[in-house]
């Protein structure tokens, strides 16, 4: 299972496991938590309570006021004088000359334990390097310390003062934040006011187009009404002219019924009138068959007495 992690007060992570197992000050800078023995957090050398540094190898508290102070304020001037630097060089010496010559640089000279931590402004500080250090983080394969560059510096060079604390950090942070916010905000309206001005400049032609076509479609629906009418009588004057056709083919039909009716009540009658032409037709056709052969001999018989007596009449002249 997965042991709890604890914060400390002076901003040290544990495992609740281990801290349970201890029952001092805090076992990286020394800070006694509960107040009652004032000595764990003093100088090793001096019992200084201020400008303690904790070496972060052995945790020895040593500070870096009390000899520097008096050392480096008849150094300043010594090396100013001598070496001709400029004044930000000769802030970066003496401020070198002030941790070397401190309770915490005797450490250093003794142990060559490197990295010490400040109990004020928990920055760690490189005596080899001579400057604050970015990050420190631990190897997890050999426990080593390792440090981790600032990402945002281009420069390999070590700050002879020491970086932003994590309230200060946030606040930084906060205020880039800000700024962006800022700056997208902005940058957000500044769109949405030409998103605004162009939609309102589209919604005015859309406005326009539907006016057109509203006022094309009411010249188009008087045209279509006027048209209308003018089919309308058409087709009025049609009906009219179609109902008059329509009585003059009823009047017509009634008087062909009429006329059939009185066909078919005529029909016997004729058709026995025919009957009849058709027997007076046979009994003709009979009597002249009969009668017409003794007719053509009389024919003939006359013709012949016409020519002979027309022959012996030429004879005679």
């Amino acid at each position: 299972t997965k042991s709890s992690i604890l914060t400390t007060v002076c901003n040290h992570t544990f495992h609740l496991d281990c801290l349970r197992q201890w029952s001092g000050p805090c076992i990286v800078c020394r800070f006694d938590h509960s107040g009652l023995n004032e000595t764990l957090s003093q100088c090793h050398i001096c019992g200084t309570t201020e400008h303690n540094y904790v070496c972060l190898i052995c945790g020895v508290i040593s500070c870096v006021g009390m000899v520097a102070a008096a050392e480096g304020a008849s150094a300043q001037p010594s090396v100013a004088s001598v070496t001709g630097l400029s004044a930000g060089e000769t802030a970066a010496a003496a401020t070198a000359h002030r941790f070397f010559t401190s309770h915490a640089g005797q450490h250093y000279n003794q142990t060559l334990h490197a990295y010490a931590l400040d109990t004020s402004t928990q920055h760690v500080y490189d005596f080899a390097g001579q400057g604050y250090v970015h990050r420190l983080v631990q190897n997890k394969e050999d426990g080593k310390l390792v440090e981790v560059n600032d990402p945002f510096s281009s420069s390999q060079e070590r700050s002879l003062t020491p970086g932003l604390s994590d309230a200060q950090e946030g606040e930084v942070v906060h205020r880039k934040l800000e700024g962006f916010a800022s700056q997208y905000y902005t940058l957000l309206k500044s769109q949405l006011e030409q998103q605004r001005t162009f939609y309102e400049g589209r919604l005015q032609e859309i406005r326009r187009e539907f006016s057109t076509k509203e006022r094309n479609q009411e010249k188009s629906k008087t045209e279509l009404i006027s048209a209308l009418r003018q089919e309308r009588k058409q087709l009025s004057h049609r009906l009219v002219s179609i109902q008059r056709k329509k009585e003059k083919v009823l009047s017509d039909a009634a008087f062909l019924k009429s006329m059939n009716e009185s066909l078919e009540a005529n029909r016997p009658a004729l058709e026995h009138r025919i009957q009849q032409a058709q027997r007076e037709k046979i009994e003709s056709r009979d009597m002249i068959q009969r009668y017409l052969p003794a007719l053509e001999e009389k024919l003939t018989t006359l013709m012949l007495q016409l020519e002979e007596s027309m022959g012996g009449r030429s004879i005679a002249r």
